[in-house]
């Protein structure tokens, strides 16, 4: 009987531990963070945003947790940016470091430029209005090659 209280209490000290490594990321910019958004790695999410703080002087500190599963080296970079037109996500790009990021540590983020939506329909616009004079397919195609070069520079 003592053997069997001992194992369910192994097993509930055991359940109660968490599978997830807290770091927390400053940025300058709160701009496209929210609670749950994703962090993502190699375009699969490995973790989400759990608390979104201040500090004193007005950056904004992200509380992730990621997969406890994950070694990721202590110069691995974290970047705040649009993973489409209408998704923000922190992205994990690893580092090669040796020494590898523990439970607690504070890294600086880096915000990427945004893929505004009203730029994008700017840019949609001006083709349109560029192109509406032409008439041959050639010139059609070198405006919408144009366009995609603009949305491409926007990343």
């Amino acid at each position: 009987m003592r053997n069997v209280l001992i194992l369910l209490l192994f097993i509930f000290f055991y359940s109660c531990t968490d599978d997830k490594t807290e770091i927390f990321l400053i940025f300058n910019s709160g701009e496209g963070l929210e609670i749950e958004t994703e962090v993502v790695l190699n375009n699969q999410k490995v973790g989400e945003i759990t608390e979104l703080d201040l500090t004193s002087t007005f950056e904004t500190i992200a509380t992730i947790h990621i997969d406890k599963k994950l070694s990721l080296s202590e110069d691995s970079k974290f970047f705040s940016q649009s993973v489409d037109l209408l998704t923000d996500a922190i992205v994990i790009y690893p580092g090669a470091s040796k020494s590898l990021l523990q439970n607690g540590d504070t890294i600086i983020g880096q915000t990427s430029k945004r893929i505004d939506f009203d730029t994008v329909l700017t840019i949609i616009n001006n083709a349109i209005e560029n192109s509406a004079p032409m008439k041959k397919q050639d010139s059609l195609i070198m405006v919408i090659k144009e366009l995609t070069d603009e949305v491409e520079g926007l990343k």
